[in-house]
Order: structure tokens, then C-alpha cells, then sequence
């Protein structure tokens, strides 16, 4: 078990036509339906699982377990302006433009950098979800976990920006 978030990218137009006609309730309903045909209903396009990562990878981009500046804190955890986002839990759109915001961003990071500031929020005593214990005694950083997922966040980012997409991020 864990504490996992999932990041999907959905054709816009299906995406708004779809959510258009349902409440925040049944919208929680269908984008936690795993099946293809509920997927493909909201334009579903493409998915990725940031495992683990995803908090050493906030840190890393923020300084800061929680929270933020945008667009750094855009990435894995969600927006600023008092949406219902936490550590645990959280159920977010992206909309085209904050998607192309945060693609440029990414695309601007030197991972050397982020990985300095991982380490050095760590040091200042910043709190890390499951960074230590991979493979033996090794960090996400020493055993290539977070290398993986920064470089696949990236590719995905930049490619839903490419086709003018909408993300939904999810953790739970």
C-alpha cells in the first residue's frame, strides 16, 4: 500500500462534453472507473503512475513537502487556490493552458538541480514520502526510481501540451 498519484490526459472537447452533464460526485465515480469504456467516454488518451515518486519529485521542484509556487507545485500536487488537495488525497483538472505552463516549466529544469534541491530540502528537515529504502539501502535518486519518473512526467507533460490536452492528476 502507499500513497500513489496518477496522472491522465484526456482529449479536451470529449472531456468537457462529458463532464458537462454530470455532478462532482458522479465526475469522482467515473474517472476512478478503471474500465476502457468508461475511458474512452471521457477521452481518455494516455496514463501515467508516478509510483512512489511523486513526493520526492514535489519536493525536489518546490522546496517543500506541501504546497507551493506555481507552476512547480502544478506538477504532482495541485493548485494553489484552496482546492481540496492534500497529501493523501487529491482529484484535480488541469486545463490546457496551466497543462502548457507546466510543460514549459519542466522542459526548463535541469534534473541535476532538482536533485540538489531534493537533497537539500531533506537536510533542512523537509518531509520525504517513502524517498529512503529502495532496492537494498538505496534512495529513489541512487537506484534510478526518480530519474524514471521525472524524465516520464516531462514526455508527458510536453506531449499533452503538444495536443492541446486537459490533465486530471489523482492521488490516493
Amino acid at each position: 500500500m502507499g500513497i500513489w498519484t496518477w496522472l491522465d490526459r484526456y482529449d479536451r472537447d470529449t472531456f468537457e462534453r462529458a463532464i458537462a452533464v454530470t455532478s462532482l460526485h458522479d465526475l469522482r465515480d467515473r474517472l476512478s472507473d478503471d474500465s476502457a469504456e468508461s475511458r474512452s467516454a471521457l477521452g481518455h488518451v494516455a496514463g501515467i503512475h508516478t509510483h512512489r515518486a511523486w513526493h520526492a519529485l514535489h519536493v525536489g521542484l518546490t522546496g517543500t513537502s506541501e504546497g507551493g509556487e506555481e507552476p512547480a507545485c502544478l506538477v504532482v500536487w495541485g493548485p494553489t487556490n484552496g482546492a481540496d488537495v492534500s497529501m493523501t488525497s487529491a482529484l484535480f483538472l488541469h486545463e490546457v493552458q496551466t497543462v502548457r505552463d507546466v510543460a514549459d516549466y519542466l522542459s526548463a529544469i535541469d534534473y541535476d538541480r532538482i536533485v540538489a534541491d531534493l537533497y537539500a530540502a531533506r537536510d533542512l528537515g523537509e518531509y520525504l514520502y517513502s524517498f529512503e529504502q529502495w532496492q537494498g539501502e538505496r534512495n529513489m535518486v541512487e537506484c534510478g526510481l526518480f530519474r524514471r519518473v521525472f524524465d516520464e512526467v516531462v514526455r508527458f507533460y510536453v506531449s499533452a501540451a503538444g495536443e492541446g490536452q486537459v490533465v486530471v492528476v489523482y492521488r490516493g
